[in-house]
């Protein structure tokens, strides 16, 4: 989180630097997507739950204090002038950890699971991708993925829109 870099709302640090900014593939969080109301051009609820599970808070604050540490190896901290997050201070509590964190942690924009697929009764969409209860509608894209992937949900979401075209075509 030692960090010059932008994000959707928050300006970039001004200067020049380099940014460690840890990321772990198997969050235990969940949030989850909903219709507000039957009107279907009303706005949808969405809520993240992001850092709503301790273990995924927990985890983060040791990949603050494993950064901190990459920081100030004698090989970087040679080139390094200053730290500017999560702060300067050689030691941080815990709690300032994870004040940071909840403050500048972000997603990498790969939410999954809001229409998982399945074959039990919580599932919204079989396993041909076909809406439950929806007749003539597939959903192929990332939302159908019950767990995210440890990687980038392109190339299985390319998969998935592969598979779907293929049962189309079998219809």
């Amino acid at each position: 989180m030692l960090t010059l870099v932008g994000d959707v709302d928050r300006e970039p640090i001004e200067g020049h630097g380099i940014s460690i900014n840890p990321c772990f593939l198997r969050p235990k969080s969940r949030g989850f997507a909903r219709l507000h109301c039957a009107d279907p051009t009303d706005s949808m609820i969405f809520e993240s739950g992001a850092l709503s599970h301790r273990d995924d808070v927990d985890t983060l604050i040791r990949a603050v204090k494993l950064a901190c540490k990459i920081i100030r190896a004698p090989a970087m901290a040679a080139l390094i002038s200053e730290e500017l997050r999560p702060s300067a201070k050689e030691d941080i509590s815990d709690d300032e950890s994870e004040a940071h964190i909840r403050s500048h942690a972000k997603t990498v924009y790969h939410p999954v699971g809001t229409c998982r697929m399945g074959s039990d009764k919580q599932a919204v969409v079989d396993t041909k991708l076909r809406v439950n209860g929806v007749k003539g509608v597939r959903i192929c894209d990332a939302s159908i993925m019950p767990t995210i992937v440890s990687g980038n949900t392109n190339a299985p979401t390319i998969m998935i829109a592969e598979r779907c075209a293929e049962f189309i075509l079998m219809n």
